[in-house]
């Protein structure tokens, strides 16, 4: 079976790793209203 093979894959297969971790966090003002609430 053929193979993709180009220069930077290996990169683009192992750039999550370098990428760090952050959870994100919800900002209430920014945020979108709930379904069928408004905002005012």
């Amino acid at each position: 079976m053929p193979k993709l093979e180009f220069k930077g894959k290996q990169f683009v297969y192992s750039h999550h790793l370098g990428v760090p971790f952050r959870e994100l966090q919800v900002i209430p003002e920014k945020s979108l209203p709930a379904a069928g609430k408004s905002r005012r």
